[in-house]
């Protein structure tokens, strides 16, 4: 370029610069023609008034490169600019995205319009009069300051819901009278979603998969994200919540057990239901298989059961020696992580609990931003309801659980609280002490041992459990082991009987005494026996021994299982040591904490009913 030609272009460039645009920084003015690819609205072969539209508006030019700060006034010099007139921004990254921005202000050779909340990107300006339609230019616009999020909530009528509680995961707002919504956009957001109210039924994925959809991916080609809800009739006070541990599938062979099993039977019992059913699933959809996740979506949906999902361990992928796996392709198909909904008198609320540090070593816990989210989200609940939080890994009375002490006391101002889990294998009703006194449901899997018998690793067998719900109430709730009738809930063994095969054998060592293994049992069920007939004692709960023999015998001592994994420890084992050895029948009688009686005299001694259901 020569000497001349330099200074002609660096000149025009700066009167360009400045006579085109008022009240924005700007950094350089390039003339830019039409591309190929964009055209015009009204600009095809039959539009025999396609030179009067070029002639809308005249001596136009776009600089290529705009700062702007959303909320300012953006000027355009041209003649023929017209009150009613609007200025279209379209993204250029996809062709959707786009900004209707209504011109507030013209003069002989400018137009002004208000910048929108926009995010930064290439932009297509166009021109729009009516139905007509001019192309101005593009050019790369960079919007600084607070740029948000924002959308409607209404009805199926559009009617607009006012105190519907919007979240990005990380802040809480509740809709206006308009329905309408506002939060600040962060560049690590991945989701906008709505606690659903409990006065609007519970959206789900599609016709025949009912796992709930109350969410969106945020984009970068869009800022505004709106919800439609279909009002109940009333507000569901009364349901039924079926918890479902573990189904942890690995294989199209797991996952057809898990259709043929765990789903049939709930099937089953949730067709039979004259009350709305409702899921939770505790995490470990899947074994380290993502790839399952998608099968596992829509087999759960399936029934007509509406159910949500927490994360597992085995759920999260990717990861290195230093760096921690992630929730990418697990929310990719179930969504966010953390975030709530209510159903009559309850609200929910999901925490992802499973913090990896690597690829490999993880821990239960919560990270500080999950709890500031959940003390947003509790400040829109009514202190009268009941609030259940669910997750994947327990966290009992443990110290090493991270912001375990600050969960609870985020919960403090709540007289009903229930927490619930799996991750175990096994069954446990637990009780926190401090700092604040909660009923910790640890949920045994319904893949019970990693789908290698029918039974999980504290002899407990495959199931779910349910729980009736009553106002701001579980007034019930029972284990529904997989193809056993709901009274099922004890297995009674010999204390000196060997379990076992060519890999070992294991026994209780008590002795010539009844053990029971009562699956749901805590501390306000009663354990009693008969004998013959006739009230003979009360069971003690054992508590120096802690295995279950009879599954340890099955999973270790034949299939050959690791012991570190098919020995965890059994909170519900009941001894009693018989009075009349001359009796011919033994019963143990368990009554829960709802009065239901349950009995067994069945006393087993072999392993057949470990690892199938048919003796």
């Amino acid at each position: 370029m020569t000497r001349r030609t330099f200074l002609i272009a660096f000149l025009a460039g700066w009167i360009s610069l400045f006579s085109l645009f008022a009240g924005c920084k700007k950094e350089m003015t390039i003339p830019e023609k039409k591309p190929d690819e964009v055209d015009d609205d009204d600009d095809d072969d039959n539009d025999d008034n396609d030179d009067d539209d070029r002639d809308l508006v005249t001596g136009v030019s776009i600089p290529g490169i705009i700062r702007v700060e959303a909320g300012d006034t953006l000027t355009i010099t041209g003649t023929g600019f017209l009150q009613g007139d609007t200025i279209r921004l379209t993204l250029a990254l996809d062709g959707q995205q786009t900004y209707l921005c209504p011109v507030t202000a013209v003069t002989v050779n400018s137009a002004a319009f208000t910048v929108p909340d926009m995010i930064s990107g290439r932009y297509n300006f166009h021109l729009v009069r009516g139905e007509e339609t001019l192309w101005l230019g593009a050019s790369n616009l960079t919007v600084t300051g607070d740029v948000y999020l924002s959308g409607t909530v209404a009805d199926t009528q559009g009617k607009p819901i006012q105190g519907v509680v919007i979240s990005d995961g990380f802040s809480c707002v509740q809709t206006d009278a308009q329905g309408k919504w506002k939060i600040k956009r962060r560049d690590d957001v991945k989701f906008v979603f709505y606690s659903v109210p409990e006065t609007h039924e519970v959206n789900v994925a599609s016709e025949g998969v009912n796992a709930a959809m109350f969410y969106t991916p945020v984009t970068l080609a869009s800022q505004v994200y709106d919800f439609t809800l279909k009002k109940l009739a009333q507000p569901e006070t009364d349901f039924t919540l079926l918890a479902i541990g573990d189904p942890q599938v690995a294989s199209a062979a797991d996952i057809a057990r898990f259709t043929g099993e765990t789903m049939s039977d709930l099937k089953t019992l949730v067709n039979a239901s004259d009350k709305p059913c409702y899921g939770l699933v505790m995490g470990d959809m899947v074994a380290d298989k993502p790839e399952l996740f998608t099968l596992m979506k829509t087999t759960t949906g399936s029934s007509k059961m509406v159910y949500f999902t927490t994360i597992g361990n085995h759920d999260k992928t990717g990861g290195s020696a230093t760096a921690p796996r992630n929730a990418d392709l697990y929310c990719a198909v179930y969504g966010p992580l953390d975030y709530s909904f209510n159903r009559g008198n309850i609200h929910f609320v999901c925490l992802d609990n499973v913090i990896y540090s690597n690829s490999s070593t993880y821990a239960g816990g919560f990270e500080d931003r999950q709890i500031e989210w959940l003390k947003q989200d509790l400040s829109f609940v009514p202190k009268t309801k009941m609030v259940i939080v669910y997750y994947h890994i327990p966290i009992r009375n443990s110290s090493s659980v991270k912001n375990r002490t600050a969960l609870l006391n985020a919960l403090k101002d709540f007289d009903k609280v229930h927490l619930m889990c799996g991750h175990t294998h096994y069954t446990e009703n637990f009780m926190i002490t401090s700092p604040k006194s909660v009923y910790e449901h640890i949920h045994s899997a319904a893949c019970g041992s990693w789908w290698k018998s029918v039974i999980n690793g504290d002899g407990t067998p495959n199931g779910y459990a349910v729980y009736d719900v009553e106002g701001a109430t579980l007034k019930n709730w029972y284990y529904k082991s997989v193809r056993y009738n709901r009274d099922f809930q004890i297995r009674l063994h010999w204390g000196d009987t060997q379990f076992g095969g060519a890999y070992g054998s294991f026994s209780y060592g008590q002795g010539h005494s009844i053990i029971a293994n009562v699956f749901n049992a805590d501390d306000n069920w009663t354990i009693a026996a008969y004998e013959d007939g006739q009230l003979a004692g009360y069971p003690v709960r054992i508590t120096e021994t802690t295995k279950d023999a009879w599954a340890m015998g099955y999973h270790i001592g034949v299939l050959n299982r690791n012991p570190d994994n098919y020995d965890p420890p059994n909170r519900h084992l009941y001894k009693y040591t018989i009075k009349n050895t001359s009796a011919t029948t033994i019963e143990i009688r368990a009554t829960d904490r709802f009065g239901r009686v349950y009995s067994q005299t069945e006393i087993i001694d072999d392993l057949k009913t470990a690892g199938s259901y048919s003796s």
